[in-house]
């Protein structure tokens, strides 16, 4: 048996503390421009960091065949523009197709509070617009309750809105699903950052003609768009974020 003098804990040899090296200054010079971010920017970069560190982001890819869809919107959209004063664009159908597939899977427009599920029995819909100060996410509220033509009027005026810098604090807030394109850059496939307290975001890539194999094994042109489905897995599995970007891609397929 060990005496009380044998059994004192040994102390642990002494460490040299770590140095954090600090974070470089840069000064401005004839070669280097200091330019302070915006209140806005700032923002944007808190919300984004905060997110990759609240959510485990996973992100699921499928292409959708939209050839029927563009045809269509060639044939009526010079008189929806004069009927309407704006125009009719991809957007106004991918988020109706959404607000489809949000309908069946309700687990995907929900939010986490603590060990809770918040299941929303309402769809408000977020969208993000790049302005000149930086990007913006209006929110078209209850856009389950609206057809196809209720929610492009919606989006319209909010979009004209965000462009006047004239969007209140409520156009901005409430949002439980959110919507990105990508497409009207360019970009065939992105990855987006969930915005919080969401669970999921998805992103249109750009619509392109290719050459596609179909079922009967014939080569056609078609009009193909790539999805991304980025949402959290602490509460969406893959088959779950997988099922409903199928939804979405076969709501617009049908559409």
């Amino acid at each position: 048996f060990l005496s009380k003098k044998d059994s004192a804990p040994v102390p642990a040899p002494s460490r040299p503390e770590a140095k954090v090296a600090a974070m470089p200054t840069t000064a401005p010079s004839s070669r280097v421009e200091i330019i302070p971010m915006t209140n806005m920017r700032k923002t944007i970069a808190k919300n984004m960091v905060l997110s990759k560190a609240t959510s485990a982001h996973v992100n699921s890819i499928a292409e959708v065949d939209l050839t029927h869809l563009v045809k269509f919107r060639e044939s009526v959209k010079e008189d929806f523009k004069r009927d309407e004063g704006f125009n009719l664009t991809y957007s106004h159908f991918i988020m109706y197709a959404l607000v489809k597939a949000l309908r069946e899977f309700p687990i995907v427009n929900s939010s986490i509070e603590g060990d809770n599920v918040v299941v929303k029995k309402y769809i408000n819909l977020g969208f993000a617009a790049a302005t000149d100060d930086g990007l913006v996410v209006p929110v078209v509220k209850n856009a389950d309750s609206l057809n196809m033509l209720g929610l492009a009027r919606a989006v319209n005026d909010l979009a004209e809105k965000a462009r006047a810098k004239k969007l209140t604090l409520d156009d901005l807030s409430g949002g439980t699903f959110t919507f990105t394109n990508n497409g009207s850059f360019g970009v065939l496939i992105a990855t987006p950052i969930i915005l919080q307290p969401q669970v999921a975001i998805y992103c249109a890539g750009v619509i392109k003609k290719q050459l596609v194999v179909m079922k009967d094994d014939n080569i056609a042109v078609r009009s193909i768009m790539y999805g991304t489905h980025a949402y959290d897995h602490r509460l969406i599995d893959g088959a779950i974020g997988g099922a409903f970007l199928a939804a979405v891609h076969r709501n617009l397929e049908e559409m």
